[in-house]
């Protein structure tokens, strides 16, 4: 792993920082990616709700609708093997607090021409009419992130990247001229003219570290249920919008749905790393423990 490289990834090894390292490398840079846990893709890359976007969560931001509408079909072209389409997802619209109406959500999407279409008598059925303004079909798939992992590994080996497992960095240090020297956990260290910070909840803890000033992040702590559906509801995901409501829909790695809402599923705590300048993982497992104290 010592050496000299054109770009070293750190922080690393999530479903981001794979691509990104086998992008660079297919253009022909020599890359290192270092990755603090034993394996790719085990944090945030596995704990998310598996939802391949569409666009469909986002009725108040045009453009981020757009975008999602339109790099869906790409990410299905190059990681189709990790799809779940088995399931129809029912996006339902609150009658009262929503911050979108139906005629608006149906609206928009039809004139995106995203692959939204009435709901029919009988799925509208299983919802309360008091409550629910409407529902519809819309197209949205999940990922199961352990197929995806192999999928993008595979990648990563064809393109020769260095992969370094357990391997934190420590420090990124400017050493003159156009090159970074990094120093790992383990004493070594490698240079390249390019370093790329990927930690995701760990990106402060790299910069402070190195003297560098802090991103404004605020961290929080959420927990994603894992439930097994009535029957009746496995064909469907759900999705309630446009507020303090919930979804549910496939978590395929675990053979089971995903249950999030807006207002409970965060945050158990939450945090800011100008108040408690901590690893991340670390905070986490102070509060699995119980000996958080009185940080927040």
């Amino acid at each position: 792993m010592d050496g000299n490289y054109d770009v070293i990834i750190v922080g690393g090894a999530g479903f981001y920082g794979c691509v990104l390292a086998a992008h660079l490398s297919e253009l022909g840079y020599r890359v290192l990616l270092s990755e603090r846990a034993g394996e790719a893709m085990s944090r945030a890359s596995a704990v998310n709700q598996a939802r391949v976007h569409t666009g469909f969560h986002y009725p108040r931001s045009l453009v981020t609708a757009l975008r999602s509408l339109h790099n869906r079909p790409r990410f299905i072209e190059d990681y189709s093997e990790a799809l779940v389409s088995d399931f129809q997802m029912l996006y339902a619209i609150a009658r009262h607090g929503t911050k979108v109406n139906a005629q608006r959500f149906y609206g928009m999407y039809k004139a995106m021409h995203a692959p939204i279409q009435e709901a029919t008598p009988s799925q509208r059925a299983m919802f309360d009419a008091g409550l629910i303004e409407d529902v519809f079909v819309c197209g949205e798939d999940a990922f199961d992130y352990t197929i995806l992992r192999s999928s993008v590994f595979r990648r990563l080996e064809k393109t020769g990247v260095t992969i370094a497992f357990h391997c934190p960095a420590n420090t990124v240090r400017a050493q003159g001229g156009d090159q970074l020297t990094v120093e790992f956990a383990s004493g070594k260290r490698a240079q390249a003219a390019r370093v790329f910070n990927v930690g995701y909840a760990q990106l402060n803890a790299l910069l402070m570290a190195s003297g560098l000033r802090p991103l404004p992040l605020k961290h929080e702590l959420v927990e994603i249920a894992l439930v097994e559906p009535p029957p009746a509801l496995r064909p469907f995901g759900v999705t309630v919008m446009d507020g303090d409501y919930f979804s549910s829909m496939p978590y395929p790695a675990r053979k089971a749905y995903s249950l999030t809402h807006v207002r409970y599923t965060p945050p158990h705590h939450n945090w800011t790393d100008d108040i408690a300048p901590f690893s991340a993982y670390d905070m986490a497992g102070k509060w699995k423990r119980g000996h958080v104290g009185n940080i927040w």
